[in-house]
């Protein structure tokens, strides 16, 4: 056999639970960007002006950025940060 690489766990604290899915239904992008648009306005974050899909907000003088594609939400900053 290869060389298989083996990834850590991902820990309980950086997993999303999914309640129920939306996928297949005929208005689930529009659903999921609702949903999506709703919490990153809840964390007062903001579209920038240049790029629509990348949200940035400022959480306890640490900036986070949002970048939403589709149905991947992927999340950055350049300090850790526990809610």
């Amino acid at each position: 056999m290869g060389n298989v690489k083996k990834d850590p766990p991902i820990l309980l604290g950086y997993v999303m639970h999914i309640n129920h899915t939306i996928q297949g239904h005929p208005e689930s992008p529009h659903i999921w960007e609702g949903r999506i648009d709703g919490i990153l306005c809840h964390l007062n974050a903001h579209p920038t002006i240049r790029e629509p899909c990348l949200n940035v907000a400022n959480i306890n003088d640490n900036q986070i950025l949002w970048l939403c594609q589709v149905d991947v939400l992927l999340v950055a900053a350049k300090d850790s940060y526990d809610a």
